[in-house]
C-alpha cells in the first residue's frame, strides 16, 4: 500500500508542472476581442503621432517650398498638447478631442512676428483652425475638414 501511495504522490509531481504548463500555453495564443484590437490600433496611432516631428508639404493643396521656415508639428498626447511653427510665428494649444479619425484642438496662441512672407503662415493657420479630421499614414499625415477635404499634409521628418 505504501508504494501505492508514492507512485500516487510521484504522479502528481509530475502531473501538476505539465497541467500549468498546458493552461499558460493555452493563454499564450489567446485571440484578441475587437475592443483590444481597437485599444492597440489606437496606441500604435498615438505612438506614431506623438513619437514624430511633422513637416508640412502642402497647404489647401499647395505645395509648401522647403526652406528654412517651413510650418512643423509635433503632438504630445500624454499633455493633450499641439505646437511648432506656422513657418514665422511658434504656436501651441490643446487637444481637446483625438479619436481614430478625428481630432479637435483647442484653442490656439502663438508669438506675433511679423515676417516678410506671411501667406505660408497665414494659409497654415486657416487650415489648423478648419481641421477635425486626419488620415495618418506610414510616413504621412493629412487633416481633413469635415468633408473630408484635404486641408494640409504633413511628412514624418524622423522617417525621412
Amino acid at each position: 500500500m505504501k508504494t501505492l501511495t508514492t507512485i500516487y504522490h510521484i504522479s502528481y509531481g509530475v502531473l501538476i508542472p505539465f497541467i500549468v504548463a498546458f493552461i499558460f500555453s493555452c493563454n499564450a495564443s489567446k485571440v484578441n476581442t475587437p475592443e483590444e484590437i481597437i485599444v492597440e490600433k489606437n496606441n500604435q496611432i498615438h505612438q506614431t503621432l506623438e513619437s514624430s516631428k511633422w513637416v508640412v508639404t502642402h497647404v489647401f493643396g499647395s505645395a509648401i517650398p522647403m526652406s528654412n521656415n517651413v510650418p512643423n508639428m509635433s503632438l504630445s498626447l500624454a499633455k493633450k498638447e499641439v505646437y511648432g511653427t506656422d513657418g514665422c510665428n511658434q504656436y501651441f494649444g490643446s487637444i481637446d478631442m483625438l479619436s481614430e479619425a478625428e481630432i479637435k484642438f483647442g484653442p490656439m496662441a502663438s508669438t506675433k512676428m511679423l515676417c516678410q512672407n506671411m501667406e505660408t503662415p497665414d494659409k497654415f493657420n486657416k487650415a489648423l483652425e478648419a481641421s477635425v479630421g486626419y488620415q495618418l499614414g506610414s510616413t504621412t499625415l493629412v487633416f481633413l475638414t469635415k468633408t473630408k477635404k484635404n486641408l494640409f499634409a504633413l511628412l514624418n521628418k524622423n522617417k525621412h
